[in-house]
């Protein structure tokens, strides 16, 4: 059961029931029921999170995209969520196979909103930094 705006209901509703693998039903003033998502949600512990960042996204575009659009949407935002982050700590082997696994692909330095996901860094700027 998920809580949503009452003035958003029908349009989640309507939209969750479009997508392939929603089973929606109404629960109620600003409730909705969830009875079946798409396998691909389910994968991990963060099911209701990926929901929430569904409904988040339906509310935010409405009407206005189409499906596939916003299936792609709630998979980039997946990705990002699950990305290694800033202070993590992952071993030489992993940082290897991560260039290695980014450079097979036509957009490995980059995050899919675009964002880069490494940068070189040369002598001249450490220098630089280091008024050296």
């Amino acid at each position: 059961v998920h809580t949503v705006p009452q003035s958003e209901k029908e349009l989640i509703i309507e939209v969750l029931s479009q997508l392939s693998g929603f089973e929606v039903d109404d629960f109620g003033s600003s409730e909705i029921i969830i009875r079946a998502v798409p396998t691909f949600l389910t994968k991990n512990q963060k099911t209701e999170t990926h929901i929430d960042t569904l409904i988040a996204i339906i509310i935010e575009r409405g009407l206005t995209t189409d499906l596939e659009e916003l299936r792609i949407e709630l998979l980039k935002t997946i990705a990002c969520k699950s990305a290694i982050k800033a202070g993590y700590t992952i071993s030489r082997g992993e940082i290897e196979a991560l260039i290695r696994d980014g450079a097979k692909t036509d957009f490995g330095f980059a995050c899919c909103h675009g964002r880069p996901t490494m940068v070189q860094l040369d002598k001249d700027w450490f220098e630089k930094q280091f008024s050296r």
